[in-house]
């Protein structure tokens, strides 16, 4: 039988053109959501947390290709964290309008915690790439 744990959500941006952050540097990781779940009640071995998410991106004022990437990591920071999930998705020049990227997926090696987090990085192959809105994040946390 599945146990429900925790669930919490990430909500930067509800609406279109809500937000306009650039991406100053091509590669470089962006934290774009965080979130901690309490998985204490969870049989380890057994826990699953399952997310879904958008990012809204739009080409800077000089358009060029470019490919951006979604990771999700489990852990407060990339460097010590352990990437759980990655998206990889071109956007072409001509492509001037809002791109909106969604992902679903799911980590079967979540461990009991009572501060389980999970955090969201972008990152572009083209400095300046804009993030826009919406932007919003799901973390769901199961045991069994």
């Amino acid at each position: 039988m599945t146990i429900f744990l925790d669930s919490r959500a990430s909500q930067n941006a509800s609406y279109g053109n809500s937000l306009s952050i650039p991406i100053p540097t091509a590669g470089v990781l962006q934290l774009v959501a965080q979130q901690t779940l309490n998985l204490s009640a969870g049989t380890s071995g057994l826990i699953r947390v399952e997310f879904s998410g958008v990012v809204t991106f739009q080409q800077p004022t000089t358009p060029a290709d470019t490919m951006v990437s979604i990771y999700v990591v489990r852990g407060a920071s990339a460097a010590a964290g352990v990437n759980v999930f990655s998206l990889n998705q071109a956007i072409q020049a001509a492509e001037v309008g809002p791109r909106a990227i969604s992902l679903e997926g799911s980590d079967s090696g979540a461990s009991t915690s009572s501060a389980a987090t999970y955090s969201v990085y972008v990152t572009s192959s083209v400095a300046g790439i804009l993030r826009v809105g919406p932007e919003s994040f799901n973390f769901t946390g199961y045991s069994g």
